[in-house]
């Protein structure tokens, strides 16, 4: 059941994929105290043309099945809730629920 928000993601994700390389240059360019100013004024326009949507740090952590965005397992890729969920149904292979209930 993906949300608005997970599909929103997807697309910010891609967006970010494709201009990865492009947003690494222009850094390299303005970070770069060798070159002449206005080669790394021109790189900042470009940064700020291109926007913060294509950030990596715009990304974020959803979860695959119910979208949630917080208390995410990077290695599952889903929340923590779903995970205890799939432990007591035994469906991960490897964990189980701990506890007395």
């Amino acid at each position: 059941m993906p949300t608005n928000l997970s599909r929103k993601d997807k697309k910010r994700r891609r967006l970010i994929t494709h201009q990865e390389i492009t947003r690494l240059i222009l850094k390299a360019f303005f970070y770069n105290r060798q070159l002449v100013w206005h080669i790394r004024e021109n790189a900042r326009t470009e940064l700020a043309k291109m926007g913060g949507e294509s950030s990596v740090t715009r990304a974020k952590n959803r979860c695959v099945v119910t979208g949630r965005g917080k208390g995410i397992l990077r290695r599952v890729r889903s929340s923590r809730i779903v995970v205890r969920e799939k432990a007591v149904k035994g469906a991960l292979v490897g964990k189980r629920k701990e506890g007395n209930n």
